[in-house]
């Protein structure tokens, strides 16, 4: 017996140990729960993983992202790309005359591979972030979240207490 121990306490309590003991059986269906519950939880543990996965990737797609535009913008710099597009504002009968010629020499002047990856920079950054609101969309609306909430609604329980 604790040395605080209620009294009234260790009186109900000789009560209960006088009894036998009662004959508890589980549920017919609580195989069945455990095991659709184990199944849930090992879902959102790969969820969970796919979702740190294409953080990652986003953090990644990020940080790729501003030496590609550094690149690009580099790239337009170095390559006259500029002086040929304000001739298509500045000087259109020109342009119109040599239309052919014009369209050629902004396509040379084009920097190829530094715009390649600029895109493809922004392509796995968007993907990132569509694979990121897709996993969020599954994860939020999956079962794990309405099962507890269940429980409280079924048993007609307080949370709050």
């Amino acid at each position: 017996m604790h040395q605080n121990a209620s009294f009234i306490r260790n009186i109900c309590m000789r009560g209960h140990y006088a009894q036998p003991s009662l004959h508890i059986h589980p549920p017919p269906d609580l195989f069945e729960k455990i095991m659709r519950r184990i199944e849930q939880e090992r879902k959102i543990i790969l969820l969970k993983r796919k979702l740190a996965f294409y953080f990652v990737s986003f953090s990644g797609s990020l940080a790729a992202l501003f030496p590609a535009f550094n690149a690009a913008r580099a790239g337009f710099a170095e390559s006259g790309f500029g002086s040929y597009f304000s001739l298509l504002f500045s000087d259109t009968g020109t342009v119109l005359t040599y239309s052919q010629n014009f369209g050629l020499s902004l396509l040379e002047s084009l920097p190829i591979i530094s715009l390649s990856f600029l895109c493809v920079a922004l392509i796995w950054l968007f993907a990132s972030l569509r694979f990121i609101e897709t996993l969020m969309k599954n994860f939020f609306t999956s079962q794990h979240l309405h099962t507890h909430s269940d429980f409280y609604r079924k048993k007609n329980l307080n949370v709050w207490c």
